[in-house]
């Protein structure tokens, strides 16, 4: 009999495309979603669906949703689809990985893996800085900021999602096209944030598994359109061949976050050369579908 998984955030596209990829392997897939209509729940891929309450809401009565899971079913891995997702059940892994296989690395690496100033350091040192950015800690470092970079910019958490309550709160990138709209754009913050300099340029997706300091696969792919056009998802996608030296690079930066496992690192890449990190999603995401071939 195949062996059974069970992958969270049924709603995400990440979790869909996880889902295909791991039937399509021959692996029964449940999926947990915080609601239903979900995407992963309608395919076909999916053998069993399960709703629970949302993490961002409160992480405690998820964890305990997911022990109860885990405990009942006899599942090979727990996969993690979101950002609150993995910091719930990393932070909580001593209530799961006795049922199931987690597949992470410590805690430490994975608190340093969502880190957006710790991404942009280490992006620099292997040689794949970021674009000119700023980490400030209110609303007039960020004015100042922006005045310096000019417009537009980009404002972006440290983190993806912080501590609210029982829950997490979650903070999307905004780019912001003026001094007027600034103000405005940092009241949906929590300081500390980040200012970058909106840099128009190609973009590039590198995805791949990486453990024990070696890359076990490795794609890239060029991504000429998104929606919303600017800084939205991808929507078209090609697959292309890895640059030279980029192998490297990418093995070095994950390596100083001590990442393991499967990951996607978003990149500027420059008319004049090189590359720029921009983000790293340290877990399942959209666009896998196209690797499963």
């Amino acid at each position: 009999m195949s062996a059974r998984v069970i992958i969270t955030d049924g709603e995400e596209r990440a979790a869909l495309g996880a889902c295909r990829g791991l039937a399509a392997a021959g692996y029964r897939v449940s999926a947990v979603a915080r609601q239903r209509p979900a995407a992963t729940h309608w395919s076909r891929s999916c053998s069993e669906r399960f709703v629970l309450p949302d993490p961002r809401v409160s992480v405690q009565t998820y964890v305990a949703g997911l022990e109860k899971l885990v405990d009942q079913g006899d599942y090979a891995a727990l996969i993690p689809g979101s950002d609150a997702s993995l910091l719930a059940i990393s932070e909580h892994r001593d209530r799961l990985e006795q049922s199931t296989r987690l597949g992470l690395p410590p805690r430490e690496a994975v608190r340093r893996s969502v880190d957006k100033v710790l991404l942009h350091r280490f992006a620099a040192a292997a040689g794949l800085p970021s674009p000119p950015s700023r980490f400030c800690a209110d609303h007039s470092e960020a004015a100042a900021a922006a005045a310096e970079l000019g417009y537009p910019i980009v404002v972006k958490p440290t983190r993806s999602f912080s501590r609210a309550g029982e829950g997490l709160r979650q903070q999307a990138v905004t780019v912001v096209d003026n001094e007027a709209a600034l103000s405005g754009a940092l009241r949906a913050y929590a300081p500390p944030f980040v200012v970058q300099r909106f840099e128009r340029a190609g973009f590039l997706s590198c995805a791949g598994v990486i453990a024990d300091g070696r890359l076990l696969a490795l794609s890239t792919s060029r991504v000429p359109r998104l929606w919303p056009p600017i800084a939205g998802q991808h929507t078209f996608s090609e697959t292309v061949r890895v640059p030279a030296g980029l192998a490297s690079r990418v093995c070095s930066l994950l390596g100083e976050l001590g990442w393991q496992g499967i990951f996607q690192l978003q990149m500027l890449e420059r008319a004049a050369g090189g590359f720029s990190v921009i983000d790293l999603n340290p877990r399942v995401f959209a666009s896998m579908t196209l690797d499963h071939g």
